[in-house]
């Protein structure tokens, strides 16, 4: 089983084998499984010699909504304006809230839509905190093939480039072979790992200094 869920199993010849799961969801997919009703909670066990009793005691962490709006052949101008429409009737105040936008829009990018209008709007509703899940959301714009046997770095560098054919860039070092060398640094130093016991905030920091320092902005974001 998954480490974040708990279970409770019987095995011949061995004693109840019971694990808790997490008491608070670690990421999108755990969330979105307690938004949806999963309970979360520990077990008490009573015994002498031997185990008499296993009770669980569900914890309600806090209430959740969860909403999903599929943008399949739909346009990007369009999306905007049906979601914070369907967003007005859903119940969020006081909730933990996740919205997940997935599917392929027929036109436009995705950062067309303002997703952080959405969040805007859902705290004026009064939620408690807003998780947005848009991994399953793409653009047919951008839609790129994959060539099977291909290695990661080779897959890398051909959508990089069919990505940057199709964005229209006014920053001339940004565009050709130039914008093209700029982007996998990036992505090389982007990829660095989090120092032994470094906080989150500290690694946030480094990267961001990395990236900065690449785009020749860092003295830009100082002054």
């Amino acid at each position: 089983g998954h480490i974040h869920d708990y279970s409770l199993s019987r095995h011949q010849g061995y004693g109840p084998i019971v694990f808790p799961g997490a008491l608070f969801p670690k990421d999108s997919k755990d969330l979105e499984k307690t938004v949806k009703g999963e309970g979360r909670g520990f077990f008490i066990v009573s015994f002498e010699d031997e185990v008499e009793e296993i009770e669980r005691i569900e914890v309600k962490v806090f209430e959740g909504t969860f909403y999903e709006y599929d943008a399949s052949g739909r346009k990007s101008s369009e999306v905007q304006g049906e979601l914070m429409e369907a967003l007005k009737g859903i119940p969020v105040e006081g909730k933990v809230v996740l919205l997940k936008i997935k599917g392929e829009l027929s036109q436009g990018k995705t950062s067309d839509i303002d997703f952080q209008a959405l969040r805007r709007f859902l705290l004026e509703k009064g939620a408690l905190y807003i998780h947005l899940n848009r991994q399953g959301l793409t653009s047919r714009e951008y839609a790129l093939s994959l060539v099977p046997g291909e290695d990661r770095t080779s897959i890398e560098l051909r959508l990089l480039k069919e990505a940057l054919s199709k964005v229209r860039i006014s920053e001339e070092r940004l565009k050709g072979e130039g914008g093209l060398k700029l982007a996998l640094e990036l992505l090389k130093n982007l990829r660095i790992e989090a120092k032994p016991n470094e906080a989150k905030k500290d690694y946030e920091a480094r990267l961001r200094k990395i990236a900065l320092e690449i785009l020749g902005l860092k003295e830009v974001m100082e002054t």
